[in-house]
């Protein structure tokens, strides 16, 4: 899979998960440019070398994360990974 149909794939899966986070009570109208703002972020990760699916834990945070590890066909957080356990990345 190349970059360029990875990112498709994660900013549909954000699209996806503000879309139903939209009927919710306390929902976020900036939430989805926050979260895009976050896709490119991932990829400035990439494109430093960092794997995948550490810039994805080190961006994203609970179900929001396992939804983008999820649309790339990675595995959901381990408990570690929960807690924090993975390598940090400089911002």
């Amino acid at each position: 899979m190349t970059v360029d149909q990875t990112h498709v794939l994660i900013l549909n899966a954000v699209t996806t998960y503000d879309r139903k986070q939209s009927t919710k009570k306390y929902y976020n109208h900036y939430a989805l440019a926050l979260y895009c703002a976050t896709v490119s972020k991932v990829f400035r990760h990439v494109e430093n070398g960092a794997e995948l699916r550490t810039a994805i834990l080190n961006c994203f945070v609970g179900q929001l994360a396992n939804v983008v590890l999820k649309s790339v066909k990675l595995d959901k957080m381990t408990e570690d990974e929960k807690l924090g356990v993975f390598p940090r990345l400089a911002e």
